[in-house]
């Protein structure tokens, strides 16, 4: 009990540190020590956003997560570690990666959105450095952005110097996203983006709907990889007790 305890009060000291260190406003604190989270809800720069942290007990362990609202973004966007090895299943087409042309970002992270085109925007320099400053393991970072919310979490407390870099990028990608609005345009263009009439890019659903397809596609490949990989071991098991003699 005095473990639980001390764990407790030291992430509500992680979580105010991490706050203040990144300058938060309006800061609001809550958890739930029998549901094992704890949060800080507060504004930066006049955006509302959270930072939540979870123990997931031995086998998942604790996980911090930024949230932030970006309503309406018309594209969406995952992030994660690239794994050892990764680079055959680019070359087999079965993990989609857009890449940045920046090649210490490339060889860290894989990158799928939707439109695909849109990477760059999202993930301009500003964000790509705050994330590189982030520790990157097997399991995290991971962020996505999807139906107008921007998750950003990885494996680990909430230390200030994972939370500022975090905020930061969530932050980036939200006013990057808020940059673009929804509009079908002629396709003759061969681009999913059109300038607007206003400050904004709009975004050509349907290049949205492709770009899932083919995330789609990569997925379903593996999934057929790996069955066949596990029909042609067991028929190599199979023959090989075939071929042991009789007892």
């Amino acid at each position: 009990m005095a473990h639980t305890t001390n764990t407790w009060n030291g992430r509500w000291r992680l979580l105010r540190a991490s706050a203040e260190a990144a300058s938060f406003d309006a800061m609001e604190f809550d958890g739930s020590p029998s549901e094992k989270w704890q949060c800080v809800r507060a504004r930066l720069r006049d955006v509302p956003l959270e930072v939540r942290v979870r123990e997931g007990g031995l086998t998942r362990g604790t996980w911090t997560v930024v949230r932030v609202a970006c309503p309406g973004a018309p594209v969406e966007l995952t992030l994660r570690p690239e794994l050892t090895g990764e680079g055959i299943d680019k070359l087999l087409g079965m993990t989609v990666d857009e890449e940045l042309g920046d090649p210490a970002f490339d060889r860290r992270f894989v990158v799928e959105t939707a439109p695909r085109e849109v990477a760059p925007k999202l993930l301009g320099r500003g964000v790509r450095k705050h994330l590189m400053a982030l520790a990157i393991t097997d399991e995290s970072p991971l962020l996505t952005l999807r139906e107008g919310e921007l998750l950003l979490q990885w494996k680990g407390e909430p230390e200030p110097a994972m939370v500022a870099p975090a905020v930061e990028a969530a932050l980036g990608i939200r006013e990057a996203a808020g940059e673009l609005q929804e509009g079908i345009f002629a396709a003759q263009g061969h681009t999913p983006f059109r300038q607007d009439a206003g400050d904004g890019l709009r975004v050509d659903p349907r290049a949205r709907s492709a770009a899932r397809s083919r995330i789609s596609r990569s997925r379903r490949r593996i999934v057929t990889v790996v069955g066949a990989l596990a029909v042609t071991s067991a028929g190599i098991i199979a023959g090989l007790l075939g071929s042991l003699p009789h007892l």
